[in-house]
């Protein structure tokens, strides 16, 4: 028994040793795999260097850099995107974010980001509120953005910059890294807590999205709270936060309101070109959207009459979104 355990010790010992020794080689080709080669990543430097003398030093200059990314002032690109995360309970956030301050543009959630209509209208409502449109807006490929294309380049053709032609920037999402950075802190500051949440009411068959009115009474509990700490979030971010500097950024560090309200502190401008109100006005009457319904008129009928015979109160945070949650999904269940 004795020698048997001596035996395994050695054995993973001597196999232990062998992985560690492999961990610090390369293989080196396709062919080298196939024949069981390793060669020591120093051997390779020093044969290139041997052959090729200075080799090493060019191969270094390859390596990828990073690009800076830099622009002249606030409103000069607006970065804008939707977040899917809680897509599939039917809360879709959609967010936009000044490209040199940080500073959130808009951030709001609906039943959907596919309406091109209810995203320009975020837009649109953006512009009016600040009386400028930006030089650039940065967005993705999808056709929830044709109406923000079309508006942006009619309220820029007035202009006689140089970036009037280029006032829309298409790419992937995952190329847009200044609200991808934002999506993040999203994350980890809010949106986890309500996946936490829906994820167990899916584990534990509470919730059957293929039935309507299921989904109705998510939108119903839980959208005007979310909206209602968006809200938060957007000031908070906005007035609190600080943004530290980043390494690959030509952007200053700070608070993103300050930044965007003076950004001479930094030695820029200001981007914002005058939004002509005519054309403002005509993109609202041709591209937005006024009054989305956030929850079917019919289930809103029911719940609320529901609310006032189990004398419950509409509610102001996630805690109370769940109590009510859970309340009228028993009365859908006993009417099944």
């Amino acid at each position: 028994m004795i020698l048997t355990w001596i035996g395994l010790m050695f054995w993973f010992f001597m196999f232990f040793k062998e992985v560690s020794r492999k961990s610090a080689l390369v293989h080196s080709t396709p062919a080298a795999i196939i024949h069981n080669c390793f060669i020591f990543r120093q051997l390779i430097r020093d044969i290139v260097q041997a052959l090729q003398p200075g080799r090493n030093e060019e191969m270094k200059h390859q390596r990828l850099r990073r690009r800076v990314y830099t622009v002249k002032g606030p409103n000069h690109m607006w970065h804008a995107d939707g977040y899917d995360k809680l897509k599939p309970y039917g809360l879709c956030i959609h967010a936009c974010i000044d490209g040199f301050s940080r500073r959130l543009i808009w951030l709001e959630v609906s039943r959907s980001n596919k309406n091109p209509a209810l995203i320009c209208n975020y837009f649109l409502s953006s512009v009016q509120d600040l009386s400028m449109v930006p030089r650039v807006v940065r967005l993705d490929h999808g056709t929830e953005n044709v109406h923000v294309i079309t508006c942006q380049r009619m309220l820029r053709e007035v202009h006689e910059d140089s970036l009037v032609q280029v006032s829309v920037m298409l790419g992937s999402s995952n190329h847009n890294q200044r609200i991808e950075r934002f999506w993040s802190y999203l994350r980890t500051s809010l949106i986890q807590d309500y996946m936490n949440i829906f994820k167990d009411y899916l584990s534990t068959g509470v919730i059957d999205f293929s039935k309507p009115t299921h989904v109705e009474c998510v939108a119903f509990c839980f959208l005007p709270v979310l909206r209602s700490e968006l809200k938060a979030l957007f000031n908070t971010w906005n007035t609190s936060h600080e943004i530290r500097q980043m390494k690959n950024s030509g952007c200053p560090s700070g608070v993103p309101q300050t930044l965007f309200e003076h950004p001479q502190i930094h030695n820029a401008e200001e981007q914002g070109l005058l939004a002509e109100d005519e054309i403002l006005r005509r993109c609202q009457e041709h591209y937005s959207v006024h009054n989305v319904v956030d929850v079917d008129p019919a289930f809103e009928a029911w719940a609320l009459q529901v609310m006032i015979e189990s004398n419950l109160a509409l509610p102001h945070d996630i805690d109370q979104a769940c109590k009510l949650f859970t309340k009228l999904i028993c009365k859908i269940y006993e009417s099944e």
